[in-house]
């Protein structure tokens, strides 16, 4: 079984996908996608708190916030199938 590689090994790299409406996947993924967006970082703030070490939210709400982004920034990256949920 050969490998197949997609690059040229040209300076300027490779591209998959000519827009953001182009539709791609990734790992045998069955339906191909077009490129998903996500909402800015916004102002979420993590600070820590003394030298032990300990991160925290200024609010409950930052922290859920925070959350929230992570599990749609995984959500995206299972979609286009880069990762694998278990």
């Amino acid at each position: 079984m050969a490998i197949h590689y997609l690059g040229d090994n040209g300076p300027d790299g490779t591209v998959l996908g000519l827009s953001s409406t182009e539709k791609i996947g990734f790992y045998g993924l069955a339906t191909a996608i077009v490129q998903p967006s996500v909402t800015g970082i916004g102002t979420t703030t993590i600070s820590q708190v003394g030298t032990t070490g300990k991160w925290a939210f200024a609010t409950s709400t930052a922290a859920a916030a925070f959350v929230a982004r992570v599990r749609s920034l995984q959500d995206k990256l299972a979609a286009l199938g880069l990762v694998a949920e278990s």
